[in-house]
């Protein structure tokens, strides 16, 4: 935002800003137009964001390096215009002038290629990083993005800059004012985004068009709003805040806001002030309830709130620092020191980026602290002799560095760090690992899925309780006079006055110097590199010797020290199942072909490998503790394993301590994320339903927590010493009570409050589920795995490894004539083909019988899995059409069947019980993007050709897996979205066909179809709406007028959530519509009507545990889209849409949905 000429120049970062916190943009209002005094930057805290620039600058000299050596379309080399450069500075068209229309001197004529081009046009200026030339039009140019794309907040971010810059250039096109460098091109119908690796992705303009142009309006609302009120103040309750940015965190110091109390949450904050208790001051000197603040949360507020006091607000620099103990029973839970201990600390740059690898980050530092370690063989050189040689402030403990410059060394590094700790437990048996917080153990899991290496070893560590965070002991051990209970914070008490010196010490300092050290290497600097990772490596010693002296402090602080029983996790004593030898020795095989390279420099057959031997693992309930969740260990099954660890992070808090409103125990909403989740295209690690969605009102029963296929799992709530709940008392238990959508990675868990125990602040470290996963499917898996290790270096031909090596084709449409052609041709492989998703489109239903028919008649024998709920309909209407159907048999009649038609579930497909080895010709899978990759691989083994239709929308919804090895995918996510390209060469070639190339695409509207929004004003609602059920009640009443045409049946209310639906029926009835059936929206699919109202029901994204991924879901709405046969009639509130999601994807998601709903969508507000 600039002040250009009495008026504010809007950018698209003011976009961004206003999406993170609308009080600091009404702020920046304020003090562009003097009325009020920026004594720091406005906005959000990013401390290394200098250290990103330099970044940003090598991967665009990346591009330009492959413009300059490359050639475009033509052949010919390209002309590029820099106007980013400072030959441009003050030129017409430069960075200070871009309103000319003609070239200054020096520039090229009508450039191919132009950097930095920047544009005005009204209220708004825009930036384009480069503009390339489209190999499929030569009349339009790409938007490329570069700078800013290190985070998932800054891509976004970028994506808006570039719809922005596109607008623009279509608006001064549209006026005849184009800048002379567009050499009369338009912007084209794509953005690109180039990440740090290199990957190129490729995003739809239109989403973003259409989600800038909602954001554009809200902006310039707010700021004229805040240009004609007086200056925004922090009393003022009707603007939102974010409450961690500069803005707000000077404020809060400002007016000593209760934000200010350490472990005080926006919820309990919002009940705070409801009750009055706005300030520090006015909660410890409160007393009695609050409403909707239980007391286990709201006196140790309190508490805090008045030893914080005793320090000041701010703290004063000579306050000394305080401390009260608040539960001894948890300093008790410490185990007792023995001489194998090691204090451990972790390293990082978040920003490495290395050749072949898909994501970023270097954890180059394990440090450890300890008696008797040993100093590295192969030591880096650097001088820290200091660091591995007994020191007497340590008690004769020695430092250990293991160091990494790259990613082999990474592993190297994790390798030598698990030798070294089992040789350890073996000398030294009670020997505990002490780290402060989680980042150690989240880091070690997360490497451990890097590199396919210990990650059984890891979870065994897990689950024998080796690692303590000293972090979860003080924060329910003490409070302390300070509203950071950070490490460096708590060092006066454990290390007295001293503070620490030297050029290193924060954890962004460290990253800084990190860079700092690679760069004076790549100049041929070494002794200055390696001074610079000696001051890491004191720094990191610091952080262990820290760690050990608050270890001894908090010992110090109990009477005794009793050495606490071994903790065990729910299943401990189950026994693993005995596990064939076999498949070990395969997946053995398979993991040496596969090698451990960088994974995107692995031929196909390498990640075949890979994935097969993922798929074949052996998944006993032991070895599965710790270890990642995929959608195969639930795969076909209703749960996991019992005592199964499920590689969840904690979220947060979405409702505290309470007796729901129908009766049953106390119990709180925890939201969790799993990594590596595709979302809609496979049941995830709950069992759930791929579409389920569950806001947990109907928790009456044992099975009543989840919608789908599968039951909502009970869960086990694990915590690390010390325990919240006394000792010999069961981990708390759970409920999933909402399993994720498509593109939600995200678990709610109901966890009930033990009998006898009063509510507790601590938060459970880990989940653990329930039963053994069935073995079927697994069976045929393993059984496949050994078949391809006996048969290594060459796969053999089957559509099975055809399915893993992607080698097979992507047909546009079902058109049957075609798809036989290429069926024929195709032996022993597979084509998918992106159709509708509810099969009662008579389109998709036309095709497929004619495809079967001539399969048919060609004597194939022919499957068809689908496990849909109309499976029985659809062998039916084959009858009908002629064909001899038999549906789900006991057996595959193998010897009796030489040509016909099966139709049954995958379950019954994936058997080999029931299914032997290319028992057809032909497999058809009805719904491929709900079908897990494992379940697929083990049905393509029963068939020669595998034809695969899903829809892509549902298929391609969600962010990529995290995990290397995508096991957990969909089987057309699996076909459909590959590893984005990571050439940048991708941006001078023509793009592939879109469900491959986008990342998400606007929503198809069926021909005829007609989509009307309904905006209804509200706030404060999640799941439920009371608005929203009038306003579906006054629709329906006028669609079913006697005057109107629509009968009962042709109307079908849908919404995501179930307490909405309830509120529905109950709303219907009374206004005697009892007739009018609802249904959640993972109930569309298969059903049609003349007209679906849907009903939003949230009135911000941020109200619902999931938001934006299960209210904008591409494979919700696309069954909404095939279910109205007539209109679609959405309900929402008129503050929906005003939240902007920090993911990329899902905020193209949220753009699709705009689109859909037309460009007057925000003046419908009222």
């Amino acid at each position: 935002m600039l002040e250009a000429d009495g008026s504010l120049l809007l950018e698209a970062v003011d976009l961004t800003r206003l999406r993170a916190c609308e009080y600091s943009v009404r702020r920046r209002v304020d003090v562009l137009l003097g009325r009020a005094s920026a004594t720091s930057p406005c906005g959000p805290v990013d401390p290394l964001a200098a250290a990103r620039d330099p970044f940003d600058e090598q991967t665009e000299h990346r591009v330009l390096a492959l413009i300059a050596d490359g050639a475009g379309p033509t052949g010919r080399p390209l002309r590029v215009l820099d106007l980013h450069g400072p030959a441009h500075a003050g030129q017409p068209g430069g960075p200070s002038d871009r309103s000319s229309d003609s070239p200054g001197s020096g520039s090229s004529t009508n450039p191919d290629v132009v950097r930095g081009a920047e544009l005005r046009s009204g209220r708004w200026s825009a930036r384009a990083d480069l503009l390339l030339p489209e190999p499929a039009d030569p009349t339009t140019f790409a938007v490329v993005q570069v700078r800013g794309t290190a985070r998932r907040a800054d891509a976004t971010t970028a994506l808006l800059q570039g719809a922005l810059f596109a607008g623009l250039a279509d608006e001064l096109a549209d006026a005849g004012t184009a800048p002379w460098w567009a050499g009369g091109r338009r912007p084209g119908p794509r953005l690109h985004l180039v990440e740090p690796t290199s990957a190129v992705r490729v995003h739809d303009r239109a989403v973003f068009t259409a989600l800038v142009r909602h954001q554009q309006q809200r902006l310039i609302a707010v700021v004229d709003d805040q240009r004609a009120s007086a200056p925004v103040s922090w009393t003022d309750a009707d603007v939102p805040r974010c409450l961690w940015c500069n803005d707000c965190r000077r404020a809060e110091t400002e007016h000593r806001d209760v934000q200010l109390v350490a472990g005080m949450r926006s919820t309990v904050r919002t009940a705070l002030l409801t009750a009055g208790h706005r300030t520090v001051d006015e909660l410890a000197a409160s007393d009695g309830p609050v409403p909707d603040v239980p007391p286990a949360t709201l006196d140790p507020l309190r508490a805090q709130a008045r030893l914080q006091l005793t320090a000041g607000i701010p703290p004063r620099p000579d306050a000394p620092l305080r401390y009260e103990i608040a539960d001894p029973t948890a300093l008790d839970a410490l185990p007792g020191a023995d001489r194998g201990d090691l204090f451990f600390d972790f390293e990082s740059d978040p920003m490495y980026v290395e050749d072949g690898w898909p994501d970023q980050g270097l954890d180059y530092l394990f440090g450890l602290l300890g008696h008797d370690l040993p100093v590295p063989a192969d030591h880096d050189g650097s001088d820290d002799s200091d660091d591995n040689s007994d020191d007497d402030r340590d008690g004769g403990a020695a430092h250990l560095a293991l160091w990494s410059r790259d990613r082999a060394e990474e592993r190297a590094a994790l390798q030598s760090f698990l030798d070294l700790v089992d040789e350890r437990r073996r000398r030294w048996p009670g020997l505990h690992i002490y780290h402060y917080a989680s980042y150690e153990t989240d880091t070690l899991r997360r490497l451990t899925r890097r590199h396919r290496l210990g990650e059984d070893r890891l979870a065994a560590l897990l689950r024998d309780g080796v690692f303590v965070d000293l972090y979860r002991t003080v924060r329910r051990a003490l409070r302390i006079s300070e509203s950071s209970y950070s490490l460096k914070r708590l060092e006066p008490l454990h290390l007295g006055p001293a503070t620490r010196s030297g050029p290193v010490t924060t954890a962004a300092g460290s990253v800084l110097r990190f860079h700092q050290q690679r760069a004076a290497r790549a100049a041929g600097d070494a002794a200055a590199a390696d001074g610079m990772l000696a001051e890491l490596g004191t720094y990191n010693a610091d952080d262990c010797r820290s760690t050990r002296a608050l270890r001894d402090w908090l010992l110090a602080r109990r009477g005794a020290q009793p050495d606490p029983a071994p903790r065990e996790l729910p299943g401990d004593r189950t026994e693993p199942r005995p596990v064939d030898p076999e498949p070990d020795r395969a997946v053995a095989a398979l993991d040496r072909f596969a090698g451990t390279g960088p994974p995107l420099r692995r031929s196909a057959d390498q990640e075949a490998a890979l994935v097969l031997a993922d798929l074949a693992r052996p998944r006993s309930p032991r070895a599965l503790r710790g270890a990642p969740a995929t959608a195969w260990v639930a795969g076909p099954d209703p749960a996991p394993g019992a005592g199964t660890l499920l590689d969840a992070a904690l979220v947060g808090v979405d409702a505290d301590w309470a007796r729901p409103a129908g009766g049953g125990p106390v119990r709180r909403l925890l939201r969790w994320r799993l990594p590596g989740r595709s979302g809609t295209d496979t049941p995830d690690a709950t069992g759930t339903s791929s579409d389920g969605s569950n806001d947990g009102s109907n928790d009456g029963g044992p099975d009543t927590g989840t919608t789908g296929r599968h039951p909502g799992p009970v869960v086990h709530c694990l915590y690390d010493p010390p325990r919240p709940v006394p000792g010999g008392t069961p981990a708390p238990l759970g409920r999933v009570l909402d399993g994720g959508d498509g593109d939600a990675l995200v678990l709610v868990v109901a966890e009930t409050l033990p009998s006898g125990v009063d509510p507790y602040e601590d938060l459970p470290d880990r989940l653990a589920v329930g039963r053994a996963p069935r073995s079927p499917a697994m069976t045929a898996v393993r059984a496949l795995a050994t078949t391809v290790a006996d048969a290594l270096p060459d796969l053999p031909a089957s559509a099975a490894t055809a399915l893993l090596r992607r080698a097979g084709s992507v047909a546009p449409g079902l058109d049957p004539e075609r798809v036989l052609d290429r069926l024929t041709g195709s032996d022993r492989s597979f084509l998918a083909v992106p159709t509708r998703p509810s099969l009662p489109n008579l389109p998709t239903v036309a095709s497929l019988v004619a495809v079967l028919r001539a399969a048919v008649e060609r004597s194939w024998r022919v499957g068809v899995s689908w496990d849909g709920p109309r499976r029985r309909e659809l062998a039916d209407g084959l009858a009908e059409a002629g064909l001899a159907v038999t549906l789900n048999p006991a057996q595959v009649p193998v010897a009796g069947l030489t040509a016909g038609l099966v139709v049954a579930d995958s379950r019954c497909l994936t058997d080999p019980g029931r299914a032997p080895g290319e028992c057809f010709d032909l497999l058809v899978v009805v719904d491929a993007d709900r079908l897990p990759l494992g379940d697929a691989v083990a049905a393509a083994r029963t068939t020669r050709r595998l034809l695969l239709l899903g829809d892509p929308s549902r298929a391609l919804a969600g962010p990529a897996p995290a995990r290397p090895h995508p096991a957990d995918r969909s089987v057309m996510s699996w076909v459909l979205r590959p590893h984005p390209p990571t050439d940048v060469h991708a941006l001078l070639a023509p793009p592939g066909p879109p469900p491959r190339a986008v990342v998400a695409a606007p929503l198809a509207r069926p021909p005829g179809l007609t989509v009307v929004a309904r905006s209804v004003r509200h706030d404060g609602c999640g799941a439920v709406s009371e608005p929203e059920a009038a306003a579906v009640v006054a629709e329906v009443a006028a669609l079913l007028d006697p005057a109107g045409p629509a009968p009962v049946p042709d109307v079908l209310v849908a919404t995501p959530f179930h307490q909405q639906a309830t509120l529905l029926r109950r709303r219907l009835a009374d206004a005697g519509r009892s007739g009018v059936e609802v249904v959640t929206t993972d109930r569309l699919t298969d059903r049609q009507a003349g007209t679906v109202v849907l009903s939003l029901a949230a009135s911000r994204f941020s109200m619902t545990p999931r938001g934006a991924a299960v209210l904008c879901s591409p494979g919700r709405w696309s069954s909404a889209l095939d279910a109205a046969r007539r209109s679609l009639v959405v309900v929402h509130g008129s503050l929906l849409f005003d939240e902007c999601p920090d993911d990329p994807r899902t905020a193209a998601e949220v753009g699709a949905v705009l689109h859909l709903l037309g460009p007057d969508l925000p003046d419908s507000a009222g």
